[in-house]
């Protein structure tokens, strides 16, 4: 165990190149999986003082990365980090779509083993994770992209509005496309601050649901999938309840949609957006009009939902 100390601290102070057969795929350099760490942490006896992160990131080429070689300055955290890590230079996928790899990546099967052929598919039961090996050791795990759903419910929308301003103005990465001030760009701040409502809401329910009905779904031997489609289905009366939040949410945005649409007239204006403008200008009749309009809506489209919701109870009992 000294020796393997030894050695995991010598390959931190010491930039080492493992190189093997095989080739570099579009992901190997986008999981930077810290190898080196994760064998150091799976050989220790106490692992609550050693932690292990998993970084892992989708359809991101490895020759755009500056460890690789690449002249731009795309990845510099990435590459302090490189520079006191284990870098493996050949690393071949065990597929070229995204679900069978994460799936070896998390299993150290082959897709052979684990089944998964394509996106889309679930890992077997008898196929166990990484998080699930750590769990059993000791280890407290955790999704971040959990906690980033849980985080997108509270984003302020003048942040997203800016952080697209910065990507679809002329100077930004995206400047090419033309985004900005158009329909295009506010759809997509919309969907930025209402997706993550929607999702986290969900998730919530299912797990919920998952714990109440977790013996009854062994004890019938169902699948994954099998059982993904089945606490949907019992979910189907309180998920409204994350498309109604997600309505509310873009009904009532302003600042978002303010700063990427401009509010021009009869091209980015919104109910919204001309309510804020008409009371600034001091057309306070105008702007509570709109105002009640905009109510009127939010309730016709609520109680609409909350009515066949209603009504698919009475036929479902």
């Amino acid at each position: 165990m000294q020796e393997q100390a030894a050695a995991h601290s010598a390959a931190r102070t010491t930039r080492r190149r493992s190189r093997g057969s095989g080739f570099l795929g579009p992901r190997a350099g986008a999981c930077l999986a810290l190898l080196g760490s994760l064998v150091a942490a799976g050989c220790s006896r106490e692992p609550a003082t050693r932690h292990v992160v998993l970084v892992s990131i989708d359809t991101l080429r490895a020759n755009h990365l500056g460890l690789y070689g690449y002249a731009r300055p795309t990845s510099p955290f990435i590459d302090g980090l490189a520079a006191e890590s284990v870098v493996f230079d050949h690393a071949a996928p065990t597929s070229p779509s995204t679900a069978p790899s994460i799936a070896s990546l998390l299993t150290g099967l082959h897709r052979a083993s684990h089944g998964v052929r394509g996106n889309g598919g679930t890992l077997p039961e008898y196929a166990t994770t990484l998080a699930e090996t750590l769990r059993a050791n000791g280890y407290r795990t955790v999704g971040v992209i959990t906690v980033l759903l849980s985080t997108g419910m509270a984003l302020p929308p003048v942040v997203v509005g800016l952080a697209l301003y910065l990507l679809f103005s002329r100077a930004g990465p995206l400047g090419a496309h033309e985004l900005l001030f158009t329909p295009s760009a506010m759809v997509i701040a919309q969907a930025l601050l209402v997706l993550p409502i929607i999702a986290s809401l969900t998730r919530q329910t299912i797990e919920d649901l998952a714990r109440e009905y977790d013996e009854q779904l062994r004890a019938f031997g169902a699948t994954r999938l099998r059982a993904a489609a089945t606490l949907l289905f019992e979910a189907r009366y309180s998920l409204p309840t994350a498309l109604l939040a997600g309505l509310g949410r873009a009904v009532a945005e302003v600042g978002a949609v303010m700063i990427v649409g401009g509010n021009i007239a009869h091209v980015t204006r919104t109910m919204t957006t001309a309510i804020v403008l008409h009371s600034n200008r001091g057309d306070t009749a105008l702007a509570l009009a709109l105002g009640l309009i905009l109510v009127a809506l939010a309730v016709l489209v609520n109680g609409s939902i909350e009515g066949l919701r209603a009504a698919a109870r009475r036929a479902g009992a």
